[in-house]
Formats: C-alpha cells, sequence, structure tokens
C-alpha cells in the first residue's frame, strides 16, 4: 500500500532529515522536499505508517487517504456538512443518490484514525440520514443498523441530544419491523430524554412515530391522542417531511374511526405538504390514501383520479411499491363496478413487482383479491390456486415476522459485544431477554384486560367498536357483506330476583359459552352490556346471519345448565342487521339497525328473531 502525504512546512523543518525518530524504517518510507511547492513529501511504500509520521499527522490535523493528497479533519467535515445537506436537499427526490452520498462520505471520514469528537457528531448524523433513507426505501433491517451505529456514535462522544434523536429512528425501525415491544421502548427512552431537555422538536417527532405505532398495532384511539399531541407541537410553520408524515398518519386515524372528513381534509394536506418537500415518493402515497377514502366515501370518479395520478407519479420515478399499490387500488375500484376484466388486469399488474422488493402482506392481500374477481367470473381453477398462494405468503409472512424479531435482538447483541466483555454481556442479554420476555408477557395481559369482558371473557364493548370500524372498512374495500347480531336474555330481571346475583352472572357465562360453541372462527362475540350480546359476522349477507340467529336461538333456549342442581330456563330475543356489497354507512348506524330490529323482535312477544329491512317487520 502506498500512502502520500504533502505537509506545507518551513524551509528549515523541510532540510532536517526525520532518520533519527523513533520508528522510522528507510526501507518502508521515502522522504523529500519539493523545491516548487515548498511541502516536505512523505510516502510510505509499504508495512504500517511510522510513528514519526503519525506525530506530524497529529501536529498538522491531517490523514491519509489511499492515491489522494492528504485532506485536514477541517476539510472533511465541511465536506460531510455540504454532503448532510445536499442528502436532505434531494432524499426525497433522488433518496438511491442521496444514499450513494452518504456511504461515500462515511467511507471517506472512516479513514481518519483518532477523530475528532466534532467528526464523530457528522459521521452520526450521516448514520442518521442513512437510517431515514433506508426507510424510506423499505429497507428497514439496514435503518436499523444505522440508527444503532449512530447511537453507539453519540453515547461515545456524550452527545446527550444525538442519542434521544436516534432512539426515536431506532424506535421507528423497530415499528416497521413488526417489533412492537422494542418500538415501544425506544420511543419511551427518547421521548423522556426530550422533556428532560426541552426539546419540542424532538418531543413532536417522537408523539408523530408513538402515533404510527399505534396505527400498526390498530389501536386508533390511542394513535389519534398521540398525533393530536404532535400536531399541537407543531407551530414554527414550515414544510418538512415530518409534517406532511404526521398530517398522513392522522388522515390514516380517522379513516379507521370511520371519520372520513377529517381524513379527507389532512389526507389533502398531507398531499401539498409533499409537494412543497419536493418529495414524490410521500405525494404518491398520500394520493393513494386520499383515493382510499374517496373510494370508502362512495365517490368513485375521484378515488380513480387520485390512484391515476399517483401511478403517474411512481412510474416516473419507478417507485415500484407506489406503483404496485395504486394497481391494486384502481383493481379493487373495478372490482367493486362489476368490471371484472378491467379488475384482474390491474392486480395482476400489481403482481408483477412482487419480485421488486414488494411487501409481501400487501402481494397476499393482492392474491386475495384476484381469487374473488376470478371466483366472481366462474374461473375456479384460477380463483383456488390464486387463494392458496394468499395463505401461502400470509404464513411466510408470519415466519418472517419472527425471524425478523430474532435478527433484530442478534444486531442489538452484535453491536454491544463490541463495547462490553463477553461475559458481562451474557449476562446483560439474559437479563435483557428475561425483561423483554417478562414485558411481553405483561403487555398481552394488559390487552386481554383492556379489550376483554372480565366476566365471560368475550370482547368488551369499547374493542368491539374498533373491531365494527375495522370490519366495515375491509368489508367496503373487498365488496363483502357484514352482518351483526343483537342478543338480549328475556326478563333476565326476574332471574336476578329470585336467585340473586351470583347465579345471574352465571346465567349470563352460560349464554357467553353457547355463543362462542355455536360462531365461526373469524366471527366476533361481545359482551354490550348487562344481559345484552352482540355478534359481527364478517362476509355474511342478512339471509345467513339470520340462519346464525335462529340457531343460536335455538341452542341457547335448551335450558343452560348453571350447576348441577340448578337449571334455569331461559329465552332469547335477536336482532340482525346486515351491511349489504357497496352500502356506506356510519358503525353506530349499523348498531341502530340491529336494535331496531331486536326491539322489534322484544315488541311482539320476545323469544324469537327479528331481522332489519326497510319496513322494520320481523322476518
Amino acid at each position: 500500500m502506498i500512502w502520500t502525504a504533502s505537509i506545507l512546512c518551513s524551509g528549515s523543518a523541510a532540510g532536517q532529515t526525520p532518520e533519527s525518530n523513533r520508528g522510522f524504517d528507510p526501507a518502508a518510507s521515502v522522504w523529500g522536499t519539493n523545491r516548487l511547492s515548498g511541502q516536505l513529501e512523505i510516502t510510505v511504500l509499504s508495512g504500517d505508517i511510522p510513528l514519526w509520521l503519525y506525530f506530524l499527522i497529529g501536529v498538522a490535523q491531517i490523514v491519509y487517504t489511499d492515491g489522494y493528497m492528504m485532506k485536514s479533519v477541517t476539510e472533511i467535515e465541511a465536506h460531510l456538512d455540504k454532503v448532510g445537506k445536499t442528502v436532505q436537499e434531494i432524499s426525497g427526490s433522488r433518496p438511491l443518490e442521496a444514499l450513494r452520498l452518504c456511504h461515500a462520505a462515511i467511507q471517506e471520514a472512516d479513514q481518519v484514525e483518532r477523530a475528532p469528537r466534532s467528526l464523530k457528531n457528522q459521521i452520526g448524523r450521516l448514520q442518521m440520514e442513512l437510517a431515514s433513507l433506508n426507510i424510506l426505501l423499505m429497507s428497514y433491517d439496514k435503518a436499523l443498523e444505522n440508527a444503532l451505529e449512530a447511537h453507539a456514535i453519540y453515547i461515545g462522544i456524550g452527545l446527550q441530544s444525538g442519542a434521544a434523536r436516534s432512539l426515536n429512528i431506532i424506535g421507528l425501525a423497530h415499528a416497521h419491523l413488526g417489533t412492537y415491544a422494542e418500538a415501544l421502548e425506544n420511543f419511551q427512552q427518547a421521548l423522556n430524554a426530550a422533556n428532560q431537555m426541552d426539546d419540542s422538536w424532538l418531543k413532536s417527532r417522537v408523539l408523530n412515530n408513538l402515533g404510527f405505532l399505534y396505527l400498526r398495532m390498530e389501536d386508533f384511539s390511542r394513535a389519534l391522542d398521540y398525533l393530536n399531541q404532535s400536531y399541537s407541537l407543531m407551530t414554527n410553520g414550515k414544510t418538512t417531511q415530518v409534517e406532511a408524515s404526521l398530517l398522513e398518519n392522522l388522515s390514516i386515524a380517522y379513516l379507521n374511526l370511520g371519520e372520513y372528513e377529517k381524513a379527507l381534509n389532512f389526507g389533502q394536506q398531507s398531499i401539498q405538504q409533499y409537494q412543497g418537500d419536493n418529495n414524490p415518493r410521500g405525494e404518491a402515497t398520500a394520493l393513494n390514501r386520499v383515493g382510499e377514502i374517496y373510494f370508502l366515501m362512495g365517490l368513485a370518479d375521484q378515488a380513480l383520479t387520485h390512484f391515476q395520478d399517483s401511478l403517474e407519479i411512481c412510474e416516473g420515478i419507478e417507485y415500484h411499491p407506489g406503483a404496485a399499490q395504486a394497481h391494486t387500488l384502481i383493481g379493487e375500484l373495478a372490482f367493486q363496478q362489476g368490471k371484472n376484466s378491467t379488475a384482474l388486469r390491474e392486480l395482476l399488474q400489481a403482481l408483477d413487482y412482487s419480485e421488486d422488493g414488494l411487501n409481501q402482506k400487501r402481494v397476499s392481500e393482492v392474491h386475495f383479491l384476484v381469487s374473488q374477481v376470478y371466483q366472481q367470473s366462474g374461473s375456479y381453477k384460477e380463483a383456488l390456486a390464486h387463494f392458496k398462494q394468499y395463505h401461502k405468503i400470509k404464513e411466510a409472512v408470519f415466519d418472517q415476522d419472527i425471524a425478523t424479531r430474532i435478527k433484530s435482538l442478534e444486531l442489538i447483541h452484535r453491536l454491544q459485544e463490541t463495547q462490553q466483555d463477553r461475559e458481562e454481556f451474557r449476562l446483560e442479554n439474559a437479563a435483557l431477554l428475561r425483561e423483554i420476555e417478562e414485558r411481553t408477557k405483561i403487555q398481552a395481559e394488559l390487552e386481554r384486560m383492556v379489550t376483554l369482558d372480565p366476566l365471560t371473557e368475550l370482547k368488551n364493548r369499547r374493542h368491539f367498536f374498533e373491531l365494527i370500524r375495522q370490519e366495515m372498512n375491509r368489508s367496503r374495500r373487498y365488496n363483502q357483506p357484514l352482518s351483526l347480531i343483537m342478543l338480549d336474555i328475556d326478563h333476565f330481571k326476574s332471574v336476578n330476583d329470585e336467585f340473586g346475583h351470583l347465579v345471574g352472572d352465571r346465567v349470563i357465562v352460560e349464554v357467553a359459552k353457547k355463543i362462542n360453541k355455536t360462531l365461526r372462527r373469524v366471527d366476533v362475540a361481545c359482551r354490550y352490556g348487562g344481559e345484552e350480546f352482540a355478534v359481527l359476522l364478517p362476509e355474511t349477507p342478512l339471509n345467513q346471519a339470520v340462519m346464525v340467529a335462529d340457531r343460536l336461538w335455538r341452542i341457547i333456549s335448551k335450558q343452560p345448565t348453571v350447576s348441577s342442581e340448578l337449571k334455569i330456563s331461559i329465552t332469547v330475543s335477536i336482532g340482525v342487521a346486515s351491511l349489504e356489497k357497496g352500502e356506506i354507512m356510519s358503525p353506530d348506524a349499523l348498531l341502530d339497525r340491529a336494535d331496531q330490529a331486536l326491539y322489534i323482535a322484544k315488541k311482539n312477544g320476545r323469544n324469537q328473531v327479528a331481522a332489519y329491512n326497510n319496513s322494520l317487520k320481523a322476518k
């Protein structure tokens, strides 16, 4: 290896021989003075850099680079600063180019021996830029590695603000990878640090990412709470990508909560913000999102326009995941309109991108839609083939989620191992795994407590409302019917009065058990309140839902046994309502329909099933 240093020296210094310096090896180095430039030129032909040259490097603040004139640390820092600004400007429109610039700048900076704190800080910033770019490019494992590298650098130089911001990006990478416990832990640490430093900028970003995390976990009410806190902190008026992502997240939250007008408002704002940020990927994603809202609102023309605009942008910048999503949404819309040939063409085009790193969960959803189109067209062989692919990929995605979790833990451990003694690391690792296991158990128990009724262990009313919203959105998207059953125990007050509340509770538990045994795995049962129950039946039209209700009525009326000594005969009244294909209504409206049908069943003498129709007559 040949390393050359050119150091500007005074005339007397240039004339001195370095042979007396400790560590100089004449066989490995040559020296001389450039009379034209007044510089001392030292070339290392082979072997390690001699100690006396290290001394000169330290004094003159120069570094060596293979085949190039040495640059000072100040020059490298200035170059890295310029690269960082360029990356921020082009990351939205040219992320691959930004990625290459970051890698090249970090590689150059890594050549510096004993880099000063200021240079390490800049390397940490570029690692953070790399993490953000890899998230944008959906290379989430690489993003996690970059963010962890940045965090290690900031901890090493004692920069609290940098460490806190890197924790935020680590959490975001975990959220995308589906390792939610790790994401929550890192976000909480970042939020605590932001509060300690009174850093409102970081706090608003962490709150936005916490909202995104709960969107991924489908806890939309909690997500909205964090997103609204973030929104209230963003008062600087600057059009940044972070603000655009917040607006998009707010749109997603309101969409899943069934508040379409608010979802539309924030979605349209996010499009404008992404345009101002020169971020065509973000703009294309937001256009698809707004198109989905129009789709669910029944405004097909507006939906199609947004999907086509998104597709045009994605094809122009070769953003294949966005193009696949646009083709999928156009196909869904055509399927709902009965245009099966158009739907099939668009959906198959979406599948063409499956080899280009497309999210496999989305690929499975496209296969499901294709199977639906083939089935409706009478092509049952093709429908079955795609349905099998749907299930195969769905199972593979589950396995991949487990593998990703393991890989992320391994990555954390590998980086920690370079900083700690192996035995110490082993003990800490074991403690970490025990803590994660314990927290996972606690989280599972908390989720069980907040979603289940403690007496019957059916879904509770609050969680049931969220499930209705999700199923209604899925029903509209895939053009499938959805039915709801309301069930009430007749004259339940007399049971409590005659036998006591403990026996009454046991009757409720027995009814819940019979409901659960009667339903399919995809159906959802809920204790709606007191002696009242609700059942959600996905992909079930009204006539089939009435058959399920009749079966429940017959089974429950067969005198449930409360104990070996005590038997109590009870009857139930049941109301049934449906959201038919293409029909648009709110969750409250569907619940109201089922409740009206239940009222008719009771009004007509109880102990019967009634279904909602336009005339509100029991069937």
